[in-house]
């Protein structure tokens, strides 16, 4: 059986991201969100989203994409220049371990004085994958374990094939088991596959590129959990040609043919919360 998770990713951005986010769950066009709690506008989306009682996770972000982002904590390697690490500044080398994980509890602890508990977690930029050469995601394990949080990492090769741009060779493949060994040793939730498009505007070309980039991974679903995460927003000043992909991410959702075009492929769309219900903690994904 096939299963999607349809999740809008940067809720609390700016407004013009929050807004499109919670048009598409009223219009029940997405199944899931992920809010970032060091974003501007933060306290807006998590107000909209607790009074729609919405299904949402935590985007984790220890970088930052603008001045305006600040961190939930006070912890002192995460603290300069702009109040998190620019995203790809060579700094973030130097962060502290234990400071991440205060500033992913401090985090978690903003959405709930708001009145909402995650049904997930999910990072903002790779920072917290690894991939820099430090283990945070053994911090993020460590934590979603505690707090009974699945969380977007992928047990299949696809996403990381797709982002590379090329299969993924051996030595790779072995840190990859490992990062997942750790992660079965800590009991964690984890979907089969995940999907996003990993382009710039100029390869995507045109909104229908975009759209059928996304029925082909529909199209190319294996059996289990699949979680494909977007970033749709409406127009917004100041933020460059990229966001041009974020405008057509909300067409693209908002026509309603992702949604159409699973259930033609008889896939099952489900929350984040309805993938927890269906693997319980202990037993692992297999």
């Amino acid at each position: 059986m096939r299963y999607l998770i349809l999740n809008a990713d940067d809720c609390g951005y700016c407004p013009e991201e929050s807004r499109a986010v919670l048009d598409l769950l009223d219009a029940g066009l997405i199944t899931s969100t992920s809010l970032l709690a060091v974003a501007p506008d933060f306290p807006a989306a998590a107000k909209a989203l607790a009074a729609r009682k919405a299904p949402c996770g935590i985007h984790f972000a220890i970088t930052c994409d603008s001045e305006r982002w600040k961190p939930a904590s006070e912890a002192r390697s995460l603290s300069e220049p702009a109040g998190l690490y620019v995203s790809g500044d060579v700094r973030v080398q130097l962060a502290h371990r234990a400071d991440v994980r205060t500033e992913l509890e401090a985090q978690l602890q903003r959405m709930k004085s708001r009145g909402l508990t995650p049904d997930h977690a999910d990072a903002h930029s790779t920072a917290l994958y690894g991939l820099n050469g430090r283990r945070f995601f053994l911090d993020v394990f460590e934590f979603c374990s505690e707090h009974h949080l699945p969380f977007r990492f992928p047990r299949g090769m696809h996403f990381a094939e797709e982002f590379t741009g090329h299969p993924l060779p051996g030595p790779l493949r072995i840190i990859v088991r490992r990062v997942l060994h750790e992660a079965d040793g800590r009991h964690l939730l984890l979907p089969d596959n995940i999907s996003s498009n990993p382009w710039n505007i100029e390869r995507i070309g045109t909104l229908e590129n975009l759209r059928n980039y996304y029925f082909k991974e529909l199209e190319l679903a294996e059996d289990g959990v699949t979680e494909m995460f977007l970033h749709p927003a409406y127009p917004a000043s100041g933020h460059g040609k990229e966001w041009k992909k974020r405008e057509w991410e909300r067409e693209i959702l908002a026509s309603g043919c992702l949604v159409e075009k699973a259930k033609r492929l008889g896939i099952q769309l489900i929350s984040w919360g309805e993938f927890a219900q269906m693997r319980p903690y202990g037993r692992g994904n297999g």
